[in-house]
C-alpha cells in the first residue's frame, strides 16, 4: 500500500473540533452543549409551553398555536421567548420528558450502566440531541481501542422535525461512530396527539440484538487484511460516488497516513480522489499510520462521516458506512 501523495508534508491544518457555530441542525446553529449525570442533564434542560397567540396579546390564530420557551438552561426563569408556530394538534414533547423516557428504556437493558449523558442544543434550545452511553458491558475493542454502544436521541419542539432515536458504536478515543446494524436500529415518532414515547424507544431496545451481530462483524473486519490497489479503486469509485471527491480523498489520506485532509492543492486540478494532492490535517486519534485491516478502513469512514457540520448530513453519511464496507469486502 502506497502512502498518500502530497507535495508538502509540512502543510498541517487543524480539523477537530470544528468551530461551535459551524455545527448545525438544518438551518439552526448548535451552540449549547454540556454533559453530566442523568439527573444533572434532566435538571438543566429548558422548558417550553404551547399557548394561543392571544395569550401574548397578539391576534387570534384559529389554525396555529405558539411554542414559547419559559425556562432557559439551568432552570433560569425568563420572559416567554417565541420559538415557532405549530398546528393546534401538535404534541409538545418536553426535552426532559423525552430524555427521561430514553433513560428509562435504556435502563431496562441487562447490565446497562448509565453514568453520564451528553446534551447538544440549538441556540434557542428548540432542538436537542442526547448521547447516552450504555456502559462497559456494551463496549469492546477489536484493535485495542475501545468502542461503546450508545443511544443517540433527537427531539424538537418547533414543529420542524420528528423525534428519533438510534443506536451507534462510538469510538471512545475520538467519538467517531458507526450505526448499529448497518442500516437498522433507527426509529422515528411524529408529534401527533397520540404520540407515545414508548413506541419510539421500545423497538430500539429490542434491536440491541443487532449490536451483538455488529460486534462479530467488527471482530471479523479486524482480522481481514486489505490490499492497496483494492482500497484505491474502492475510494475512487464507491466512496466518491456515495459521498463526494473530497470526502473520498480524506478517507484515503487517513487510511494511508493516519492523518485527515482539509482541502485540495491546487483546488481546481482534476484527478481521482486517491491521486489528488491535499492539505494535510492533524493525525486522527487512534488511527494507525497505515490501515491494514477492514476495521481500520471502517474507522476512517466513521471519522469522516461523523465530522459533517450539519447533523442531518452527518447521519446520512453514517448510514452509508455499512453499504460502503460491503462493497469494500467484495473487492
Amino acid at each position: 500500500m502506497n502512502s498518500f501523495p502530497t507535495q508538502d508534508d509540512e502543510i498541517i491544518s487543524p480539523i477537530d473540533p470544528p468551530p461551535r457555530n459551524a455545527r448545525r441542525w438544518g438551518s439552526l446553529p448548535m451552540e449549547l452543549d454540556f454533559a453530566g449525570s442523568p439527573q444533572e442533564a434532566l435538571a438543566r434542560l429548558p422548558r417550553f409551553e404551547k399557548i394561543r397567540s392571544a395569550d401574548l396579546g397578539l391576534g387570534v390564530n384559529e389554525s396555529s398555536d405558539l411554542v414559547v420557551r419559559t425556562n432557559g438552561i439551568d432552570n433560569v426563569i425568563e420572559r416567554p421567548t417565541p420559538i415557532s408556530f405549530v398546528s393546534k394538534s401538535y404534541r409538545l414533547i418536553q426535552h426532559s420528558e423525552f430524555l427521561a423516557s430514553a433513560l428509562n428504556s435504556a435502563g431496562q437493558l441487562p447490565n446497562a450502566k448509565i453514568d453520564s449523558v451528553e446534551v447538544f442544543l440549538t441556540s434557542n434550545g428548540e432542538r436537542a440531541m442526547f448521547r447516552i452511553g450504555l456502559g462497559g458491558a456494551f463496549s469492546f475493542g477489536p484493535d485495542g481501542q475501545e468502542v461503546g454502544l450508545q443511544m443517540l436521541c433527537k427531539n424538537s419542539v418547533d414543529g420542524g422535525v420528528a423525534a428519533s432515536a438510534r443506536l451507534g458504536w462510538f469510538r471512545i478515543v475520538c467519538a467517531n461512530g458507526m450505526i448499529v446494524g448497518l442500516a437498522l436500529g433507527r426509529t422515528r415518532l411524529t408529534h401527533t396527539p397520540t404520540a407515545h414515547l414508548g413506541n419510539l424507544f421500545e423497538p430500539l431496545i429490542r434491536q440491541v440484538q443487532i449490536a451483538s451481530e455488529d460486534q462479530a462483524t467488527m471482530h471479523r473486519w479486524a482480522k481481514v487484511r486489505v490490499k492497496s490497489e483494492a482500497l484505491r479503486k474502492w475510494v475512487d469509485t464507491d466512496v466518491a460516488e456515495a459521498w463526494n471527491g473530497l470526502a473520498a480523498s480524506r478517507v484515503w489520506s487517513i487510511c494511508t497516513s493516519g492523518r485527515d485532509a482539509s482541502c485540495y492543492l491546487p483546488p481546481f486540478k482534476k484527478d481521482v480522489p486517491s491521486r489528488r494532492e491535499i492539505k494535510r490535517a492533524q493525525a486522527v486519534p487512534g488511527s494507525p499510520p497505515l490501515a491494514e485491516t477492514l476495521y481500520s478502513v471502517a474507522q476512517a469512514l466513521s471519522w469522516v462521516a461523523s465530522r459533517r457540520n450539519d447533523q442531518d448530513e452527518c447521519e446520512s453519511f453514517q448510514r452509508e458506512i455499512g453499504p460502503l464496507m460491503a462493497k469494500m469486502e467484495e473487492r
